[in-house]
């Protein structure tokens, strides 16, 4: 069992060396348990680990694109009819997506919960830095 302080899994590893004796299930560990694992290894083991920042890697313009387009998807699914967007944001948000005297929504939770998921990639994947370039408004 893991005894880190930071149970945050942030690989997975695939080699049958790990996971052998856990049913051939591959292993999610977190930092720690990564590193003590694989450092008495000298054998390359095939293995995945999170991306710690989108910035300056090839990879910059996918992510924040498919983030952004996740957010409009879910948004524009969230807002409804043209007389569910003139009620008060908060009395939508607190009926949770539910209109008086309609069907129920049952994909609005999903929607909220990638909303969510999207928000959380945007700032775990992609965090504001000091280097950013400043806005410019035009005013």
């Amino acid at each position: 069992g893991c005894e880190s302080s930071k149970r945050l899994a942030i690989g997975i590893c695939f080699s049958e060396d790990c996971i052998r004796s856990h049913q051939y299930v591959p292993l999610r560990l977190c930092q720690e348990c990564l590193d003590a694992l694989h450092s008495v290894n000298c054998k390359e083991h095939i293995n995945h680990r999170s991306m710690k920042c989108a910035w300056g890697t090839e990879l910059e313009r996918d992510i924040v694109e498919a983030i952004v387009k996740l957010l409009k998807e879910t948004s524009a699914n969230l807002e409804g009819s043209e007389t569910e967007g003139k009620r008060p944001k908060w009395l939508r948000q607190l009926e949770g997506g539910h209109t008086l005297g309609r069907d129920i929504d049952k994909m609005a939770d999903e929607r909220r919960a990638l909303s969510r998921f999207g928000i959380w990639l945007l700032a775990t994947i992609c965090p504001p830095i000091p280097e950013a370039r400043p806005v410019l408004s035009f005013i």
